[in-house]
């Protein structure tokens, strides 16, 4: 098949789970055969552009890629702002594309796509419009129930002026979502909680895909045991987005106390991209913990823990980096929210802290050995490259659904 696959950002590095979701699906339907063109968009400066390496690495799994920039001029903004509430923001940035869409039409003409692949609704109505032009199936990844998160998001941004704008950003999100959602041929909900939501709502035909884990657990577990720095429990992230730094701002402010009066020496590293300062400053006041900022490779934080944590607050969807932990070989802390969305096998993988000192006593008990995981295969598998497999199979059949239904009468007799 020649799928056309709209990503709301560039997929390489994989910083955090939303891009961390994408990039492992495009390696995994490249791997099997797919022929894929990429579009992704980024903002139109130097920082945010992705670098040649990645790029090339990109290159590796994609027919083609085209990069489309965000047109942050000031015209363009105010326009963006005088379509509210037709359009929330974040959905028409994406339709005012700085260099317009030339270049897009003619790759989609050389590349004749059979299949349309949105990663994020907010892509909706402009990928519909090729989906009808080309008169094939428009399909849709849903990573969260989009406006309940990004509120959960607003409520942890820590200043008015950062919530106020937020809230002008994603105004009229929720009817833009569901719209989304029930013009797409099928949409496949990342969170088995997200599509019961939906399903209850009679919204849309959706259908669970989680998010596609590259299984390395035997090199893993060699570099586990060959770490030469250990320490009591390790955390990966992205250490800008608010959802994360809110988790360890719980977890520093809160849990680490009861930490301490049971273990003073307790050592903690955190690892992840782009750390604002106030994550800096949290992380340096513990006398027992180190920042790894920016790593080349994840490994070398999830490598380094005894126990593996997620003390995730805030969110929905399914958390991808709690799907990538089951595929280490260390104890696993989380709290209720690090494992929503997940089917029971998975689930069970993990010891569950909701308060900071049944948190604190979960890492405890971890590191004294006394909790051992089991179903471990069973609960990988739920994640591995078997699932891709299947979704080329539905996707596949929506193709020939949709080639059937233009086949002329006379095609059809001969059927």
């Amino acid at each position: 098949m020649k799928i056309v696959f709209f990503a709301g950002e560039f997929p390489y590095p994989p910083v955090y789970g939303g891009i961390a979701d994408a990039w492992n699906r495009i390696k995994a339907l490249s791997s099997l055969g797919q022929e894929i063109l990429l579009v992704s968009w980024v903002r139109d400066d130097k920082e945010t552009w992705p670098s040649v390496a990645s790029i090339e690495i990109v290159k590796k799994y994609v027919v083609d890629n085209l990069i489309l920039t965000f047109d942050s001029s000031i015209s363009r903004q105010l326009q963006r702002f005088l379509l509210l509430p037709a359009k929330p923001i974040c959905v028409s940035a994406r339709e005012m594309p700085k260099e317009g869409f030339g270049e897009l039409d003619r790759k989609m003409a050389n590349f004749k796509p059979d299949i349309i692949w949105v990663d994020n609704f907010t892509i909706s109505s402009l990928a519909k419009k090729y989906a009808k032009k080309y008169s094939c199936p428009q399909v849709m990844r849903s990573h969260n129930i989009e406006h309940i998160y990004q509120n959960s998001v607003i409520a942890a941004e820590r200043t008015t002026i950062k919530r106020l704008k937020s809230k002008i950003q994603i105004f009229g999100l929720k009817r833009v979502e569901i719209q989304a959602l029930n013009s797409a041929d099928m949409f496949f909900d990342i969170s088995l909680d997200d599509l019961s939501f939906w399903q209850q709502r009679g919204v849309g035909r959706g259908e669970w895909l989680p998010p596609i884990i590259e299984n390395r657990a035997d090199v893993l577990a060699g570099a586990a045991l060959q770490a030469s720095e250990k320490c009591d429990v390790a955390y990966l992230g992205s250490l800008k987005l608010s959802t994360n730094i809110s988790g360890l701002v719980w977890f520093y402010e809160s849990v680490v106390p009861v930490l301490r009066a049971k273990k003073l020496d307790f050592s903690i590293l955190i690892g992840g991209s782009s750390p604002t300062p106030d994550v800096i400053r949290l992380i340096e006041s513990d006398q027992y913990s180190v920042l790894k900022a920016n790593v080349a490779d994840p490994n070398e934080v999830w490598s380094a823990g005894r126990v593996l944590m997620n003390p995730v607050l805030e969110g929905s969807g399914m958390n991808v980096k709690s799907a990538e932990m089951l595929f280490h070989p260390q104890a696993l802390i989380g709290t209720p929210l690090a494992v929503r969305g997940m089917p029971p096998g998975a689930k069970s993988q993990f010891m569950i802290g909701e308060t900071p000192e049944k948190f604190a006593n979960c890492i405890l008990m971890a590191l004294s050995g006394d909790f051992q995981r089991k179903g471990v295969d069973e609960a990988r598998a739920l994640f591995d490259y078997r699932r891709v497999e299947k979704l080329i199979e539905t996707l596949s059949g929506l193709c020939k659904a949709r080639s059937a239904l233009h086949r002329s009468p006379a095609e059809h007799s001969q059927c």
